[in-house]
């Protein structure tokens, strides 16, 4: 579940907002660090890319590239101690958190999550609908949906899979799981 580790010419150069051919040239003078793979094509660091626009003051266009993970639960608690977890794990990911499906829905407008966990067995939310409508809708169908459930039960998992959830977690959930 982990934000993907190399980027290409053509995803950074929409990371910086300049052209593919403006970073194969930076690469080639060793203005930004690239590797290079068996193929003879280039890769870069997400984090090499960040320090590259840093030092140079350029901003980056991130929205499609910085994880955003959004946390569906009515109970807060819960709520916080995964918002912590994941923060342990992966300290420069964006977190929200909603209680409820309609604060779920203008955060999913709003925020634009890369990813979402959401509690589908917490009462009064509408987790199930929630993912249903998630993948239903075109801006809205990446989004990597993570189901939280109580307890690991076969019918439980296959309900939340037919409704759109990619992975399932049973809590309580430990930061191995999110690596």
């Amino acid at each position: 579940m982990k934000q993907k580790s190399y980027l290409t010419p053509n995803e950074v150069a929409e990371l910086l907002m300049v052209s593919p051919i403006t970073i194969r040239q930076w690469a080639q003078k060793g203005l930004i660090h690239a590797v290079t793979t068996a193929g003879g094509h280039r890769r870069f660091k997400f984090s090499d890319v960040k320090a590259f626009a840093r030092q140079r003051g350029l901003t980056l266009n991130t929205v499609d590239f910085e994880k955003r993970i959004l946390i569906v639960d009515s109970n807060t608690h819960q709520q916080q101690q995964l918002a912590d977890k994941i923060k342990s794990t992966d300290a420069e990911v964006e977190i929200e958190q909603a209680e409820d499906g309609f604060d779920a829905g203008v955060k999913l407008m709003t925020f634009k999550p890369t990813q979402i966990f959401i509690n589908l067995d917490a009462p009064d939310l509408i987790g199930y609908d929630i993912c249903r409508y998630i993948k239903q809708e075109p801006d809205l169908k990446a989004i990597d949906i993570v189901a939280v459930l109580s307890e690991e039960i076969a019918e439980k998992v296959k309900l939340a899979e037919s409704a759109g959830a990619n992975h399932c977690l049973i809590l309580p959930i430990e930061e191995t799981q999110l690596e």
